[in-house]
């Protein structure tokens, strides 16, 4: 239909938009989030709204790790991300939806301290997730990251960290209240600026498992609440999902 072309027209859009931004995002966080604080100000203003896909994505270039690198990522990837998506709580029509485009390379395989694992497994809200992601900031200038059982990739960390809070913020009073659907989901390794050239998946592809989500019902469905999708389907984020590559990533 005419409906469902224009919305796959807008999705992949903004996956295009978000591969040519990547050079510039670092430079309009500052901007980025003084409109944040609009947002908060003027939410009575706000026409309400039904789906929010955060699609935002940043990646340094190479294997460098440390403290900058992560400060850059997790604002865009982490921090940014839920800062934003708690700015518009309250903005939603009742049944809505709100989709993370992640990265299966944000699972506890990634960990290797059983002890560090069972912390995310057994976290009950938000701000436990919020202070894991503080100890794993805290790790590197200590130079305690692996030591301590974290992986050393800024990018994967910021997506696991993120996958958990969809997991978790389903919880919350503006969520259940509002009856709205949460997910995050690998949209598989895509041609973006990130991406590189050499990615198996087009752009639309990618989208396509967006719109997979977008167009199940919008009634909350327990058994897809919160949880992570990878090719249209539920995955865990307990196990190695495939070849989770760090390049896979949009």
């Amino acid at each position: 239909s005419l409906e469902e072309e224009k919305k796959s027209y807008i999705i992949i859009k903004n996956f295009k938009e978000a591969g040519r931004a990547s050079k510039e995002l670092k430079e309009s966080i500052e901007k980025k989030n003084q409109n944040i604080n609009k947002i908060e100000k003027n939410k009575k203003e706000i026409e309400k709204f039904d789906y929010l896909v955060n699609n935002a994505g940043y990646s340094s270039k190479g294997r460098d790790f440390n403290e900058q690198i992560c400060e850059d990522t997790f604002k865009v990837n982490f921090n940014g991300t839920i800062n934003f998506t708690e700015k518009l709580f309250g903005t939603f029509n009742k049944n809505g939806k709100i989709i993370f485009v992640t990265s299966k390379s944000g699972t506890l395989s990634k960990l290797k301290n059983e002890n560090l694992i069972s912390k995310f497994k057994n976290a009950k809200n938000v701000d436990d997730i919020l202070k894991l992601s503080e100890k794993f900031k805290r790790s590197i200038p200590e130079e305690k990251t692996e030591s301590d059982g974290w992986y050393k990739n800024c990018f994967a960390m910021s997506k696991l960290f993120l996958n958990f809070y969809a997991k978790l913020v389903i919880k919350k009073r503006e969520i259940s209240r509002e009856s709205i659907s949460v997910y995050s989901v690998h949209p598989g390794w895509c041609k973006t600026e990130m991406g590189g050239e050499h990615a198996p998946l087009e752009v639309g592809e990618g989208a396509d498992k967006v719109i997979f989500l977008l167009e199940l019902p919008d009634t909350v469905n327990k058994e897809y609440q919160g949880k992570f999708f990878d090719d249209n389907k539920v995955a865990s984020l307990e196990i190695e999902i495939g070849r989770a590559s760090c390049r896979e990533r949009v």
